[in-house]
């Protein structure tokens, strides 16, 4: 009679072992794949709304605005606008600017440079001239630029300013950022929804086969 309960014991014990070494194997491996879709799942979310805000700050708003982005390549506004800041610059009304802020314009009528300072001075027309003109410095300076700013010579005043985001300009002009960042940028987001959306899907398809495996 001992021998028999010496005998039974052990089997029950192993068999009990043997159901419950799988299960915890199973349950471990779902773990694993719920932490990878999770994780998957939040890395394409981030990606998502990091994509969503710099394709509206870089391309939507100025397009919509009819503003311009601009690349500040000189430290000369240091340190509210290092070198490499993106620029975007909308159109206004000379009579509308107000001293403090910072007006892109050019340097010479017509010409292609174009300078970044801020307006320390407004100067009232004379008899002969409709609009204001603009005493200018660099930020990093102090010192006020020889020849006051002409209303005709402003391109506009500095809407919003992009950190880093700017040394893109450096490589790529505007027809190519047009033609390549934006779509580039369109894929990405592209990309990061179609991503979210399947592992989302996986994530429910798993938890589906889970319940299934626990009836």
């Amino acid at each position: 009679m001992r021998l028999v309960v010496g005998a039974s014991a052990p089997s029950g014990r192993v068999m009990s072992e043997g159901t419950a070494a799988p299960r915890a194997t199973l349950d471990a491996s779902r773990r694993r794949g719920s932490g990878w879709a999770l994780a998957g799942l939040a890395l394409a979310w981030v990606a998502l709304a990091f994509v969503s805000v710099f394709t509206t700050l870089v391309v939507v708003l100025p397009a919509v605005t009819g503003s311009t982005p601009y690349t500040i390549v000189t430290g000369s506004m240091e340190p509210r606008y290092p070198a490499g800041t993106l620029l975007v610059v909308t159109p206004t009304d000379p009579h509308a600017v107000r001293i403090g802020d910072v007006i892109t314009y050019r340097p010479a009528s017509g010409g292609y440079r174009l300078v970044t300072h801020r307006v320390v001075e407004i100067v009232q027309p004379g008899p002969d001239e409709t609009a204001p003109s603009f005493v200018t410095e660099a930020d990093a300076s102090g010192a006020s630029d020889p020849q006051p700013v002409a209303p005709t010579q402003v391109s506009g005043r500095v809407w919003y300013a992009v950190p880093w985001v700017g040394a893109i300009n450096n490589f790529v002009n505007g027809d190519l950022l047009r033609a390549f960042v934006a779509p580039m940028l369109a894929g990405m987001l592209f990309f990061a929804s179609g991503y979210a959306i399947v592992a989302r899907l996986g994530e429910r398809r798993r938890l589906r086969v889970a319940a299934l495996g626990d009836r």
